[in-house]
C-alpha cells in the first residue's frame, strides 16, 4: 500500500497577541494523495488559510506552530516539513509544492518585473541559465493565456489586472512542476468568466503531472466541479471530511448542513436567505465541548462537556458530531 503524498497529523497553531493567545489552528489531520484534490471550506476565520501557511512553513511571529507533523513522500523518500532547516525548506517551496496566494497584488514585488520573478524560480530549482530561463518564461505565460508575453515579461505586476496575475500565479507552479499545489481562494474577486480559466488551468496541472491540489475556497460550486474531497473547518477544526459526492449528498455535521441550507437555489426564491444563526466562537478563549454547541439546532447535554473527535459515519467520510455519530451507530446496529 503506497503512503500519501502528504500526511497531515495533529496540527496546532496559534498567535500570542495583547488581547490572548488565538488558537487559530488546533489539532487539524488529514492525508491527500497524488492526483487528488481536496477541498478546504468554512467561514472567514475557521483556519483555512493558516492550515495553508503552515504547510508552507510561512507563520511568522507573532503566530508559531505549536506542534504536529507534515509528512511529505516523494521519490527521495519522506521528510516532516516542519523539522527541515529553513535552507532545505527553501528547496521545497516553489519546486515540489508551490502556492498560488489569495491575493496575487500582495504575492508578487511590485517593484521586480514579472519576467525577474518567473524567471527566478526556474534558475535556482531547474538550474536554467538566463536565456533558457527567460524563453521558459515566456512559454508559461503564453501557457496561461497572457498575449504577447515576451514584452509582457518587462511589465510589473501593477501593469497586470487582477485576473491576469492570478495566471502569473498559476504559471509559477507550472514553472518547476510541483507535485503539491495549494490554491487559497484563487477565484476571489475575479469575475466567473476569469474563475473558470484559473480553475481549467489548476486542473491542466493536475492533469498534466499528477498533481495533488489543496483548494481553500468559500465557493462549494468550485469545491463540487473540481475536488474529489471536501474538508470542512469550522474553529480552528476539521468537523467533517470525506468524498465530496458523499458529503454534498448526505452532509453529517449539523454545521455542514447549514452551510450547505445557506446556498441560494434558483428554483426556490424565499423572502429571506438562510442564515446560520450566532457567530463563531472566539479563539482566544478556551473552548470546553463542541465548538458549534451554542448554534447548533440539534445539540444535546454532552456536546457542551465533550469535544468530539473525527470518527467514521460510513467508510471515508469521518464526522465530528456526537449526534451524527450516534444516528450512524443506531443506524449500523439496525441493520445487523
Amino acid at each position: 500500500m503506497t503512503k500519501p503524498l502528504l500526511e497531515v497529523k495533529d496540527l496546532k497553531t496559534e498567535f500570542k497577541l495583547s488581547r490572548g493567545t488565538v488558537h487559530a489552528v488546533n489539532g487539524v489531520s488529514f492525508a491527500l494523495d497524488e492526483g487528488r484534490v481536496l477541498g478546504i471550506v468554512g467561514e472567514s476565520g475557521s483556519g483555512k488559510s493558516v492550515t495553508a501557511l503552515s504547510l508552507m512553513r510561512l507563520i511568522e511571529p507573532p503566530g508559531r506552530i505549536v506542534r504536529g507533523e507534515v509528512w511529505f513522500h516523494d521519490e527521495q523518500g519522506a521528510v516532516d516539513l516542519l523539522r527541515l532547516s529553513a535552507k532545505d525548506m527553501e528547496q521545497v517551496r516553489g519546486n515540489k509544492i508551490a502556492m498560488v496566494f489569495q491575493d496575487p497584488m500582495t504575492s508578487l514585488n511590485p517593484v521586480l518585473t514579472i519576467g525577474y520573478q518567473l524567471v527566478e524560480p526556474l534558475r535556482m530549482h531547474r538550474g536554467m541559465d538566463e536565456k533558457s530561463a527567460e524563453q521558459e518564461a515566456e512559454r508559461l505565460l503564453t501557457r496561461v493565456g497572457i498575449p504577447q508575453a515576451k514584452l509582457r515579461l518587462k511589465d510589473y505586476p501593477h501593469q497586470f489586472s487582477g485576473g491576469m496575475r492570478q495566471r502569473v500565479m498559476v504559471a509559477m507552479a507550472l514553472a518547476c512542476q510541483a507535485r503539491l499545489l495549494i490554491a487559497d481562494e484563487p477565484t476571489t474577486a475575479l469575475d466567473v468568466t476569469i474563475q473558470a480559466q484559473i480553475i481549467d488551468l489548476i486542473n491542466e496541472l493536475k492533469d498534466e503531472v499528477n498533481t495533488a491540489v489543496i483548494i481553500i475556497t468559500h465557493d462549494l460550486g468550485v469545491v463540487a466541479s473540481m475536488a474529489d474531497d471536501v474538508a470542512v473547518m469550522y474553529a480552528g477544526r476539521m468537523v467533517e471530511l470525506g468524498p465530496v459526492a458523499e458529503i454534498f449528498r448526505s452532509p453529517q455535521h449539523p454545521y455542514t448542513q447549514a452551510l450547505m441550507g445557506a446556498i441560494p437555489r434558483l428554483h426556490y426564491w424565499p423572502e429571506r436567505l438562510t442564515t446560520i444563526e450566532g457567530a463563531p466562537p472566539s479563539l482566544t478563549e478556551a473552548i470546553v465541548g463542541c465548538p458549534f454547541y451554542p448554534r447548533c439546532a440539534v445539540r444535546e447535554a454532552r456536546c457542551a462537556e465533550q469535544d468530539p473527535v473525527l470518527l467514521p459515519i460510513v467508510s471515508g467520510h469521518t464526522c465530528a458530531c456526537w449526534v451524527a455519530q450516534a444516528q450512524a451507530a443506531a443506524g449500523k446496529n439496525g441493520k445487523a
